[in-house]
């Protein structure tokens, strides 16, 4: 099974917002409302591109299933909901032969290292808990600013059971 024919991407290109607005809501605003769709993960992708003379940050979000038939509403969803909290974003939509090329060179490329990496969070019980801090992309952007990388993030919404309280 080729990636590319169960994943949709956008690169998003400008996203335009009012500094004083809590952009961490804004995006838990998209993903809660991503979660309401089963059989669909959420896939955000950083992959910053560094030559000798460049250096540029490619941010692309989407979402993927091994079921194509629930592809085209969770595209339509996601889209919708990037366009109701950023109205000023632009985007640059990625047929399946820009998201192949896209996946071969996010990954193919020559790094000093490579780790992989898995965390399993639960938000309700974070924000249960209090943890108010929350430190953004922007600053792993920043702190990462001058190497390559690529980041993949890949979220699985879980049913929360009535009375679970794990």
């Amino acid at each position: 099974i080729a990636p590319h024919d169960h994943l949709w991407l956008i690169r998003l290109s400008d996203i335009v917002y009012d500094y004083h607005e809590d952009i961490i809501q804004k995006m838990n605003s998209i993903f809660a409302g991503m979660s309401t769709l089963s059989n669909v993960n959420i896939v955000l992708i950083l992959h910053n591109r560094v030559s000798e003379t460049d250096e540029a940050l490619e941010l692309y979000i989407g979402v993927s299933s091994g079921d194509k038939r629930y592809l085209e509403s969770a595209r339509e969803k996601i889209a919708r909901s990037l366009r109701g909290q950023f109205p000023g974003f632009k985007q640059i939509e990625c047929d399946n032969a820009q998201a192949q090329e896209f996946l071969e060179r996010a990954w193919v490329e020559e790094v000093d290292g490579c780790a992989i990496s898995s965390v399993s969070v639960d938000a309700v019980q974070r924000e249960s808990e209090g943890t108010g801090f929350v430190q953004g992309l922007e600053k792993l952007a920043d702190s990462m600013r001058g190497r390559p990388y690529t980041l993949a993030v890949v979220a699985t919404p879980v049913e929360r059971k009535i009375g679970d309280e794990s």
